[in-house]
């Protein structure tokens, strides 16, 4: 069903209803008017009232079959507003099947740059516990504390970690500056030569 049509349909049939029932208004007037005097001996006005009774018996039947068109006429609306949503759903499921297939991808990604990310966390762990072992690098509980920042730092601002102020914010490559550095230092004060930092 078209929904615009029965719209209209409808409408068309409310304004038939309202003239309608306009003229049923009109011939009940008439027929108060004339009353007394067609009761009274009036033949002209018995006459009136007598076409009036007939007008007002067909008119009466005219304004039971235009309710009957205007519950179908609501009934055939609903159904066309519905089948209108349904499509309307339906486009929206298409869209969605769309939306999920690329979720699904992205999603897959995601799952597995984080196993990644965990791999290397924990490859990186060993490499800055071993340099400490050596005695050229903080004890490991520092480099936890300063990886939980940069995680904070890169997944803050998704909202998948504490939000840290713009001054506690800070990148993995500035970290390994600073210990570069710091090692480097022990290592000349040693008497060896000192790693260039990047």
């Amino acid at each position: 069903m078209d929904l615009r049509k029965e719209r209209e349909q409808l409408a068309s049939l409310q304004r038939k209803r309202a003239g309608a029932q306009q003229r049923a208004d009109d011939l009940a007037a008439e027929r108060a008017r004339i009353s007394f005097a067609a009761h009274s001996g009036d033949k002209a006005a018995r006459k009136r009232l007598s076409e009036i009774h007939s007008e007002i018996s067909a008119h009466e039947s005219e304004l039971a079959s235009i309710d009957s068109a205007l519950a179908e006429a609501a009934r055939r609306n609903t159904v066309a507003a519905e089948e209108e949503r349904l499509d309307a759903r339906r486009a929206d499921a298409d869209d969605a099947r769309q939306i999920l297939a690329e979720m699904e991808t992205v999603g897959f990604g995601v799952d597995e740059s984080l196993a990644a990310f965990v791999e290397r966390y924990q490859k990186f762990q060993e490499l800055f516990d071993a340099l400490h072992r050596l005695g050229f690098a903080p004890r490991s509980e520092i480099c936890r504390v300063s990886l939980r920042r940069v995680v904070s730092t890169r997944l803050g601002g998704i909202g998948l970690a504490e939000l840290l102020p713009p001054g506690q914010r800070v990148a993995l490559s500035a970290l390994l500056q600073g210990w570069t550095r710091e090692a480097n230092a022990k290592m000349v004060t040693i008497g060896e030569p000192a790693e260039a930092a990047d």
